[in-house]
């Protein structure tokens, strides 16, 4: 019993904010007989909150799986970014990120009023084979980052 309870101890202080869990989701066409694998990401907080109403903002990674040519940024509420440039119906930043380390500038897109972030295609081919993303944006209450963990995406 005290095994088990040592075992126990261990793996609860072992876990951190950090470690990932991914969940896959599938999503069925069958107009066209198709279906997508999506590996998701915990959600993430910024590295700050940002005030009312968008203080409980959360981000999750989306990798679409079998496509090396999409990546996704998903917000549980629009995340109200600002400094875009905008086109018909969505808007494109330019934002800074961290990939395993180095620091780069992405171009991302997101549909007005959408709670996703499309990451541009000559981009996600840095992403993609990277254990650790960090994203910088500006949102209106601030500019604040979110830290994603892509290790062991499970597709």
């Amino acid at each position: 019993m005290k095994k088990f309870i040592l075992v126990l101890i261990f793996f609860l202080f072992s876990q951190n904010v950090y470690s990932n869990t991914w969940t896959i989701e599938e999503q069925k066409d069958d107009f066209a007989g198709t279906t997508t694998k999506y590996a998701t990401s915990n959600p993430v907080k910024p590295n700050a909150p940002l005030d009312f109403p968008y203080q409980n903002l959360t981000a999750s990674y989306i990798k679409v799986c079998g496509d090396k040519t999409r990546g996704i940024i998903y917000f549980t509420e629009d995340p109200n970014l600002i400094d875009g440039e905008l086109s018909d119906n969505y808007s494109t930043f330019n934002v800074d990120v961290k990939i395993d380390g180095k620091f780069d500038t992405i171009s991302i897109q997101q549909d007005w009023g959408s709670k996703y972030l499309y990451i541009q295609y000559d981009n996600i081919i840095k992403i993609r084979n990277a254990d650790e993303f960090m994203i910088q944006l500006k949102h209106y209450g601030g500019t604040r980052h979110y830290k994603f963990n892509l290790s062991g995406i499970p597709c």
